[in-house]
């Protein structure tokens, strides 16, 4: 039965790598600022594609890593439960003020490649640091490396009215800049202002013969636009209302375009020839059958291929909003009791999962990931052939109308592609129902892959327990996992029965990465730096007065699928305490234990025992464990007397798990449990902390019951509430009740998450405290 369920599980395991399924995860957190010292809070989505939560078959575990430029500083594995999980990491105050990266993945996912991974930039400032803006202003970059200017349509025609986008790229700050376009006589003929991306829009009207160049506040060198055309179009695109107005102007002396057209995804929805100049036409983007995404405008000459305007733009058809939020008032007191309630009256999918919190609005960048802008870039990613994680840095940070006027800069839409997993490694196998833990056996001295080595793991228990798998062509091992091991210290060996050499056992590491981090410096500005110099004295002031607000929770733990005993009783289990007090091993086997013969023989030791079938002694030495791990040595256990032993199980039976065969079972428990780390040392051992995290809950003062009693202790709440685990039924409400605390200010209401059908929901509500 046993060699049946770990056949069942790795024939599972196989399957799933097989299948062409990919996965992304959403992470949201509390806020994007912290102050060393504090607990970041944070929730964990898993979405199949398409982007939806239904999926059959799924990851079961997510990896989370929270790194700086230069290391990794926590790492934590979550079950998700069934696609979610929440948990937080608490920020030592050692931590050096800087930005970090927070990222998250399963195992499958690495078969997308890192680029696939969930990556969001926080800010972490340690209390102790008096001067943060200059240790945060040294990691911005000064230089620009490039000024880029996109005509919507695709050109710039001399003596019309264009729209142009500037888009810059490189380390300098842009963001909010203004900007001069000067004339060569150092004329200022337009201007623009920057949006918090670095990019912005303005309108030229080219001459002949004249040049033109753009002044970024903040840089001493100047960049050139591209020169106009005489011939050609301009394009001018809006959203009025539900229609979308495309106005379209020539060249005075140029040729109208042949044709007007409007297509999504490959398929032309709208055709018609511009008969009149100016060209002006309103659509009903709904009405002709566009859907959600892309839709390419271009206006061009049958004849002359070259010679059209062009650009893209997103359609969102406006829709009943998932789940909608009110509350009786706005402003609140200083410990007032607040109430909101959550609607899902407008859903379209049976129920939804959500978090819930309110924050100081100072802790929340503007450019901060919704689970909505996400999924676009997710499709984006897709429409343009670009990895994940570069659309989603440019993508989505972009509400609808950032997004439009970015598009001037693209005009193709590559040919869309189904993404499935592209690298079948043997260690990047579907978790879902437990933890793969893969590794590589190599020769010691040549550092050569060997096969077939038979590699085993026990944890130290007091029961004898064991796993093992063998090594293929490449030396790679795979291990199934299940919840026993949640938790648990993983001792791994090589059987030297299966080798003919010294060999070392490497494990993988699953919060490795082979994409550096480089820092994505936030927009700095003076009332910043006023917020992280209040924040550093709201902590001083809770770590004074020791204020704690995380609470247990009720862990979810999935149930065992099996139990990995090597046997599930013994023959006999002898407790020394029963008898009277023996001086070693080999004496308590000589007096109590008649099936066992320890004999010691020139330097080492010869064992044997009974078989209680037949009563002849077994053929070969039996296998002894020592608090739940295996040795291969009894020397190291002759010295343990009745002090050191709590029990020994005896299991005299020719034994066969799996397909390795034992000539009987002695494992040996000591009382204080942990005399394997002193005798389990070999060369060949691994051992890893396969930790898992519980679930930690942030709880919150109740001033109406004054749950806590002390009205003198501080309420310096920069998070008022933070509940990561919502479910909400469709047509239902739900209310939600939380205290205000003793800062005043404006907070920031956020709820973010799917519907079952896919849906995102992505509420923003501001809030105050006076």
């Amino acid at each position: 039965m046993v060699f049946l369920v770990m056949a069942l599980s790795c024939s599972l395991q196989v399957w799933a790598a097989e299948k062409p399924y990919n996965e992304q995860l959403f992470v949201n957190t509390d806020r994007d600022i912290y102050i060393a010292g504090e607990n970041l809070f944070f929730n964990t989505l898993l979405l199949n594609e398409p982007f939806t939560v239904n999926g059959s078959l799924q990851s079961g575990f997510v990896y989370l890593t929270l790194r700086s430029p230069v290391e990794t500083v926590k790492k934590k594995i979550l079950p998700l439960n069934p696609n979610r999980a929440h948990g937080h990491f608490f920020l030592h105050d050692t931590l050096s003020t800087g930005y970090y990266e927070l990222v998250a993945n399963t195992q499958w996912m690495r078969n997308q490649g890192e680029e696939s991974f969930f990556r969001k930039n926080i800010l972490i400032v340690n209390r102790f640091d008096t001067s943060p803006g200059d240790r945060l202003l040294m990691d911005q970059d000064t230089s620009l490396e490039e000024v880029s200017f996109y005509p919507e349509g695709g050109q710039l025609i001399t003596e019309l009215t264009n729209r142009v986008l500037l888009k810059t790229s490189g380390g300098f700050d842009a963001s909010c800049r203004q900007v001069h376009i000067i004339d060569q006589n150092r004329d200022t003929v337009a201007s623009t202002k920057l949006n918090r991306h670095g990019f912005g829009c303005f309108e030229l009207t080219p001459e002949n013969n004249k040049t033109y160049r753009a002044k970024i506040d903040g840089l001493n060198e100047s960049f050139e636009l591209p020169a106009s055309r005489e011939k050609g179009w301009t394009m001018r695109v809006k959203e009025d209302g539900e229609e979308l107005k495309v106005s379209i102007k020539k060249a005075e002396n140029g040729k109208r375009p042949d044709y007007f057209t409007l297509s999504q995804d490959g398929e032309t929805l709208y055709r018609g020839k511009p008969e009149t100049f100016p060209f002006v036409k309103s659509l009903p983007l709904n009405d002709l059958g566009f859907s959600r995404g892309l839709v390419t405008i271009e206006a061009g000459s049958n004849e002359q291929q070259n010679l059209k305007a062009r650009r893209l733009w997103y359609h969102q058809p406006e829709k009943t909003r998932e789940v909608s939020i009110s509350s009786e008032k706005d402003t609140f007191a200083k410990r007032e009791q607040a109430e909101v309630t959550l609607d899902g009256s407008g859903m379209s999918g049976d129920f939804a999962f959500l978090s819930f919190s309110v924050v100081a609005a100072e802790t929340v960048r503007e450019q901060n990931i919704n689970v909505d802008s996400h999924a676009r870039a997710l499709e984006l990613a897709r429409n343009f052939g670009t990895s994940y994680q570069q659309s989603l840095k440019t993508f989505a940070r972009q509400n609808i109308e950032e997004l439009n006027t970015y598009l001037l800069k693209k005009t193709e839409i590559k040919e869309s592609k189904a993404h499935g997993p592209r690298n079948f490694e043997n260690d990047h196998y579907l978790e879902s129902d437990g933890i793969i833990l893969s590794g590589r056996v190599t020769e010691k001295e040549s550092d050569k892959p060997v096969e077939k080595a038979r590699v085993i793991l026990n944890s130290p228990d007091t029961t004898i327990n064991m796993v093992y798998a063998y090594t293929n062509e490449k030396g790679k091992f795979n291990l199934f996992l299940n919840s026993f091991y949640h938790d648990k210290t993983l001792y791994f060996f090589v059987d030297t029965k299966t080798i003919e050499s010294e060999t070392s056992i490497r494990i993988s590491d699953k919060f490795s990465h082979e994409t550096s981090y480089r820092s994505q410096p936030f927009s700095l500005s003076a009332e910043l730096f006023e917020h992280i110099e209040r924040s550093q004295d709201i902590v001083r002031v809770n770590k004074s007065y020791n204020i704690e607000r995380l609470v247990a929770m009720d862990e979810h733990k999935p149930a065992l699928s099996h139990h990995p005993l090597l046997f599930s009783e013994p023959n006999r289990r002898l407790f020394t305490d029963n008898y009277v007090a023996l001086d070693s091993l080999p004496e308590i086997a000589r007096e109590l234990i008649p099936s066992v013969r320890i004999r010691k023989t020139g330097d080492g030791y010869q064992t044997s025992m009974i078989c209680a079938d037949s009563g002849d002694r077994m053929r070969g030495e039996p296998t002894f464990f020592l608090d739940g791990i295996i040795l291969n040595d009894i020397g190291k256990l002759v010295h343990l007397d009745s002090e050191d032993i709590d029990r020994i199980d005896i299991h005299n039976y020719q034994w066969l798990y799996g397909d390795l065969h034992f000539n009987g079972i002695m494992g040996v428990f000591t009382r204080d449990g942990d005399h394997h780390q002193k005798f389990s040392r070999r060369t060949k051992t691994s051992k890893i902390r396969n930790t898992f995290s519980g679930p930690v809950g942030y709880q919150t003062p109740d001033y109406e019951k004054n749950a806590h009693g002390e009205e003198s202790v501080p309420d310096f709440r920069q998070l008022l509430v933070w509940e990561p685990d919502i479910r909400i039924e469709k047509g239902r409400k739900k209310t939600l009740k939380f205290n205000t605390g003793d800062i005043k200010g404006d907070f920031m209401i956020q709820v973010q998450g799917i519907t079952s059908d896919g849906e995102a929901v992505n509420i923003v509500k501001p809030v105050s405290v006076k």
